[in-house]
């Protein structure tokens, strides 16, 4: 396994779907169209004290751990064999069927007690790594990303394949050679620097936590791998210098882009 950043779409994790819409209003019952999250009757979102929707707390990542990226991405046969000419794969599928999810959650939660099993055949070290990987779960999605509508990654640019070329990792692929005789032969990962974008925003082995904290006019998103913080204007778009380098970017929130509303 390779950790690459890839420019990418719209991800969705469902985390927030429908939390941040939600008014006072009738109950309504869990659909494709609120990402099968319910509200009840007489609900409204809490606000902050300036007013915003208040979105703070801490939320696990690893509940979708389980959900592909793209869609029919374990189906696929070859790199770049054409999702709809996969058997059994429909690229605009965007949620399982009732029947499909059960299944699958089933499958999830029926395999063996690990540690239990380390353990009776005497191995200490796999015993030890089952209590350190985080629980992993599966939302109703066929994949995380769903814009574009056929849930998958757009090809990369000349300048994204160079770039991923140059990247380095301790996990070599088939047939790789490591060699390492700096800390340059180490990606940001292996030096606990960062995961970058978009992939710490994805679910992984460990380390799933986040906590977003909100103040006027920003919303921070503290990770618990690394413990990066990706901090989100939600007014402002000023213009940030080149010079001025984040390993997390500097995200721009869609409100800053809306034009001003007429008196």
């Amino acid at each position: 396994m390779r950790t690459h950043c890839i420019p990418t779409s719209v991800v969705s994790l469902g985390l927030l779907a429908a939390v941040g819409q939600a008014q006072s209003r009738p109950a309504i019952p869990p659909s494709e169209a609120n990402f099968f999250i319910g509200t009840p009757a007489g609900w409204v979102h809490p606000k902050t004290q300036w007013g915003d929707p208040d979105l703070q707390g801490i939320w696990p990542l690893n509940y979708v751990g389980l959900n592909a990226l793209q869609r029919c991405f374990a189906r696929q046969a070859s790199p770049g064999a054409d999702p709809a000419k996969i058997a059994g794969c429909d690229p605009h599928k965007e949620f399982y069927t009732d029947e499909e999810f059960k299944k699958l959650s089933d499958n999830a939660f029926r395999g063996p007690d690990r540690y239990a099993t380390a353990v009776k055949e005497g191995e200490a070290g796999r015993a030890l790594v089952t209590g350190i990987v985080d629980p992993q779960g599966r939302s109703r999605q066929t994949s995380l990303i769903f814009d574009p509508p056929d849930g998958r990654l757009p090809e990369m640019t000349p300048e994204g394949k160079r770039m991923a070329a140059e990247m380095k990792s301790t996990w070599p692929l088939p047939g790789e050679k490591l060699t390492f005789d700096s800390y340059h032969d180490f990606d940001l990962w292996d030096r606990c620097i960062t995961r970058g974008m978009p992939v710490s925003m994805f679910p992984f082995r460990y380390n799933n936590g986040i906590q977003i904290v909100q103040a006027p006019g920003q919303l921070v998103i503290f990770l618990e791998m690394i413990h990066d913080a990706r901090v989100v204007p939600l007014n402002d778009n000023t213009p940030v210098s080149p010079a001025i380098k984040q390993w997390m970017g500097r995200p721009t929130s869609r409100a800053a882009h809306r034009p001003p509303t007429r008196p």
